[in-house]
């Protein structure tokens, strides 16, 4: 399943059937971004119920950047918490929840909370944020975070979102060799084993989240990196598309042939 994500911010409340029936026709998956205006104008509650109506499991969930912080807005978190809790799904739902750069016994706390509220419903995942130091170091620390969540606190509805263009910008920066990359990996157990969905998009040496074949990814490095993927895991391509007739289906195209065959 591969498509992208998606902002309702500036849909009117009155528009968002329609515009979610014209994305589902032409893509089979999306993941949703939690934004302040989403919330605060209390369309979050409508775009659930449309997206499980139209689409059940076929979207995920993107939380706020920084949502266990505390710095976050502790009526907001309660909040959105309270919307996912009270929700009805058929299947479980991914949460995609940034890793942070010091992953600290505090934050461990408030992710063991959040997994076990939820738990049943939903899979809370650690996306891995772009870094241009020590990223495969980074990624070790998230597979000790899994593994210690797993086997030690013993929650099972925890798992790992691999942004791939946040992980190959760090392999860039850092000069690392795509051998060194896939040797390494492969020794991270639990971050491959509990991969439940992927994020991808083009880079160069300043930005990132470009088109794909915009920039400086090389494809074939990505589908050897991936390999033995279980096929069923979501794509999520994180770009700007100006057209989905156009761009969005080429961006789509370029995922399928490219990269998962």
């Amino acid at each position: 399943m591969i498509g992208f994500r998606l902002k309702f911010d500036n849909i009117p409340k009155y528009n968002l059937k329609d515009f979610l029936l014209n994305y589902i026709s032409k893509f089979d998956f999306f993941e949703i971004k939690l934004t302040d205006k989403l919330i605060e104008e209390e369309k979050l509650g409508y775009v659930l119920e449309l997206s499980e109506k139209y689409s059940s499991g076929k979207y995920s969930i993107h939380l706020p950047k920084n949502f266990l912080d505390a710095e976050f807005d502790k009526d907001m978190r309660k909040n959105i918490i309270q919307h996912l809790r009270t929700f009805k799904h058929k299947s479980k739902i991914s949460l995609i929840l940034h890793f942070p750069l010091e992953c600290e016994s505090n934050f461990l706390n408030k992710l063991y909370e959040l997994a076990k509220s939820l738990n049943g419903n939903y899979y809370v995942l650690l996306e891995n944020e772009r870094v241009g130091r020590f990223c495969l170091a980074y990624l070790k620390k998230m597979n000790d975070t899994i593994k210690y969540m797993i086997t030690i606190r013993k929650v099972q509805n925890v798992g790992v979102c691999f942004d791939i263009g946040h992980f190959q910008y760090g392999v860039l920066r850092e000069e690392i060799s795509q051998k060194t990359v896939q040797s390494y990996i492969l020794n991270l157990s639990y971050f491959l084993q509990y991969i439940r969905e992927y994020h991808i998009h083009d880079y160069n040496n300043e930005r990132d989240h470009l088109q794909l074949k915009t920039g400086v990814m090389n494809l074939t490095e990505v589908s050897i990196l991936i390999t033995k993927r279980n096929k069923d895991i979501p794509f999520i391509i994180e770009v700007n598309i100006m057209n989905p007739d156009l761009d969005g289906k080429e961006q789509i195209k370029i995922v399928a042939q490219e990269i998962l065959t």
